[in-house]
């Protein structure tokens, strides 16, 4: 019984993770190309529009840095409620080679860009890649060297970088653009507290039933042939 009980757990967590169609979960110590799915989440207004944007300015690297935090509706990847943080960054001097975000220890999360959203300019330059550290704090997306451009424009702007999670609440954390060695950090939105325990729709609600009443007919089976 042990066995199958474990099974089912299992396979309610992945119907967790993602339930929207090409969504792209991101787990600790993971990489991942980024899905295509747009922004579709709401500007959080409480207490304000919940956006920042940071000058760039090292003796390597200048331009901007963007971030806005939205909040998803039902049928989204993590349901109702959950924030999504989304970043650009446009470079009017030196490169872009990753761009990293953090506080994202204990969460689920899954990566898209996307050419623009709700607040933000249209970028050119997409990222190649996502990843997260091994204890899941850091998220960071990934840019070819140098960006894709023939011959390299003087000013660009990014795609814009979608992070979306289980949580439902933020605070202040670190958002940094980083070429080789050269590290720019700028104030950003990160998720706080608890995360949210997605509630299954119905469709998958009728899949876990199913899949639980055929594992308890394979228990039977095995005790009736014990």
């Amino acid at each position: 019984m042990r066995n199958w009980i474990i099974a089912l757990a299992g396979v309610w967590g992945m119907l967790g993770v993602s339930s929207q169609v090409g969504a792209t979960p991101l787990f600790a110590g993971g990489s991942t190309p980024p899905d295509g799915l747009p922004e579709t989440g709401t500007i959080l207004m409480s207490p304000g529009p919940v956006t920042t944007f940071q000058a760039i300015a090292t003796n390597k690297i200048t331009g901007s840095f963007q971030e806005t935090v939205f909040t998803e509706a039902a049928g989204s990847v993590f349901g109702a409620g959950t924030l999504d943080f989304v970043y650009q960054v446009t470079i009017t001097k030196g490169d872009i080679g990753r761009l990293t975000a953090d506080n994202f220890g204990p969460y689920l999360t899954d990566v898209s860009i996307f050419p623009t959203a709700t607040g933000f300019a249209v970028g050119t330059i997409p990222p190649l890649t996502a990843d997260r550290t091994s204890d899941g704090d850091v998220v960071g997306f990934n840019f070819a060297k140098p960006p894709l451009t023939v011959p390299p424009a003087p000013a660009y702007t990014t795609f814009v970088m979608i992070i979306r999670t289980n949580a439902t609440t933020y605070a202040m954390n670190d958002g940094n653009v980083i070429d080789g060695s050269v590290f720019a950090a700028n104030p950003a939105f990160g998720p706080a507290g608890g995360p949210h325990a997605p509630t299954p729709e119905p469709s998958t609600l009728v899949l876990l039933g199913g899949l639980a009443f055929g594992l308890g007919g394979m228990q039977i089976r095995r005790l009736k042939h014990a």
